[in-house]
């Protein structure tokens, strides 16, 4: 016999509040939702790129990366949920876990000294994504309590805090810019894995589809100014949170 397994009171008012921040979220994400769908879809074409065997030997460091993308992988999906249903704090932790992932990547990558068993150094992170890194840690640190303070107003006044998430346009458009810079970031980290543990093969060209994307971010603003660099990377310059 299967067993059923209710909901608590609190999980459903907060389910409930979620579906409809998300409704909002979607009505007004406009052309950032078609950067972020475009750039899963270049993930999506490196997964099933992924799927074969290497060829050769594949090196300690490139072990290490395959794990650690592979675990960013996994929790994109978690993240735009996370931003889209107004969980904004959540997702705030999220991403600053996903941008020292990404540098521990880079850094394994570039064999960088004396950056093993060390905190990431973001720094090494590509179109200035660095510069949300001490935003989001005041998020993910509680060190401002006035941020804080901005997820748990409750709509019957200002000195009552609710758990219920309430939708930020703000928020919900710039988390997920931030996101999918950390995608496209991603996409490339890849893309090197891939030629590294796949010589000789014919692989997915990710440039022009990852310039596109860029291209999107720019246009909205979230990007200042978009170049193509001789290797055919989009360079970018962005705007912080």
């Amino acid at each position: 016999m299967k067993r059923e397994f209710p909901a608590s009171e609190l999980h459903k008012a907060l389910a409930t509040a979620s579906a409809r921040i998300r409704s909002e979220s979607m009505n007004g994400y406009g052309r950032f939702w078609d950067a972020y769908t475009a750039a899963g879809d270049v993930l999506h074409a490196l997964i099933e790129q992924g799927a074969h065997d290497p060829v050769g030997e594949v090196p300690e460091g490139a072990s290490k990366r395959i794990s650690l993308t592979a675990g960013l992988l996994q929790s994109t999906a978690i993240v735009e949920q996370a931003i889209t249903c107004g969980f904004y704090w959540a997702a705030s932790a999220l991403l600053r876990q996903h941008m020292e992932a990404l540098a521990r990547v880079i850094h394994i990558r570039e064999g960088k000294p004396g950056t093993e068993g060390r905190p990431p150094h973001v720094g090494v992170l590509p179109f200035r994504l660095a510069q949300n890194y001490g935003r989001l840690s005041e998020l993910a640190h509680v060190a401002n309590g006035e941020l804080l303070r901005d997820f748990s107003i409750s709509e019957i006044g200002e000195l009552v805090a609710s758990p219920l998430p309430r939708y930020r346009e703000d928020w919900a458009n710039d988390l997920l810019a931030v996101h999918t810079g950390h995608m496209i970031t991603l996409a490339f980290e890849i893309h090197y894995l891939h030629a590294e543990i796949y010589q000789g093969r014919d692989l997915f060209d990710v440039n022009a589809r990852l310039y596109g994307v860029a291209k999107i971010l720019e246009e909205l603003g979230h990007w200042k100014e978009l170049n193509q660099s001789a290797g055919g990377e989009p360079t970018p310059a962005g705007d912080g949170l």
